[in-house]
């Protein structure tokens, strides 16, 4: 076990990462959200914008969610050194299939964009921002809004048909 605990950090303007901070005032990097390379946007990559994480109460799982991507992950945390993903899922964000113009490109040079789950045949909009565990960790409730000003500029079409709040359903023993 470590003598620690995580942390948010904007290490520079296109990497957020979750660190593990020490007493002993050391970090190490545990997790990053990379950036993508993409086409079709104002930059040559979309910077990853981790804007919540928590870790669940029985410490066993960290989730995070990116906002401009549009994934939640769920990380395995038993050895807080050495986080495994567990879980990702797309619900949202500026990679979308459907509504999208901007396409990700793999290192190999391959174009991809997300397959965004529809739920009752409305497509989901904005990307995964708030969200609250249970207490139970068997339901993740999550939102898609950030502030209203970036909502404007990222995701104009999610101020005009409003906002959605969802629930998840969690697997506590295999992940995601």
């Amino acid at each position: 076990m470590t003598d620690g605990g995580y942390s948010k950090l904007l290490s520079d303007l296109s990497i957020h990462s979750i660190i593990l901070l020490y007493k002993t005032n050391l970090f190490k990097v545990a997790i990053s959200g990379e950036p993508v390379k993409v086409k079709n946007w104002i930059l040559h990559e979309m910077p990853g914008l981790i804007t919540e994480c928590l870790i669940s109460l029985d410490d066993r799982y960290l989730y995070f969610v990116d906002w401009i991507h549009g994934d939640l992950r769920q990380y395995n945390i038993k050895a807080p050194t050495k986080p495994i993903l567990t879980g990702q899922g797309w619900i949202g964000g500026l990679l979308q299939k459907e509504s999208s113009p901007i396409v990700a490109v793999a290192e190999n040079g391959k174009e991809w964009q997300i397959e965004v789950p529809k739920v009752t045949e409305n497509r989901l909009l904005g990307g995964a921002q708030m969200f609250q565990l249970s207490l139970d960790r068997k339901r993740l409730y999550i939102t898609n809004s950030l502030f209203n000003k970036w909502d404007h500029q990222f995701y104009p079409e999610l101020v005009e048909n409003g906002s959605h709040m969802f629930q998840i359903d969690v697997d506590t023993e295999q992940g995601l």
